[in-house]
């Protein structure tokens, strides 16, 4: 099941939902609970969103050593 889906599942309004909708909307919750509480536990949750905010600092900091050591090759002009 994509994530969307899940959101979707989970924005049903509880009190309205017969029984197996219900069913559906707690077993798609008890799923995004366990593997949420599993990353936040190992520690993934939290190197993910280090490397994401790393990730234009070192974006920035490597562009200009990059064009440095393979500048970009010249430009021919267009042939008539």
């Amino acid at each position: 099941m994509r994530l969307d889906q899940a959101h979707h599942i989970l924005a049903w309004p509880t009190a309205e939902l017969d029984p197996p909708r219900l069913a559906v909307q707690g077993q798609v919750r008890h799923v995004i609970m366990t593997i949420g509480t599993k990353a936040a536990l190992d520690g993934t949750l939290g190197r993910e969103a280090a490397r994401e905010r790393d990730r234009e600092r070192l974006v920035k900091e490597l562009a200009p050593r990059f064009s440095e050591l393979w500048p970009a090759p010249p430009t021919r002009p267009p042939s008539t």
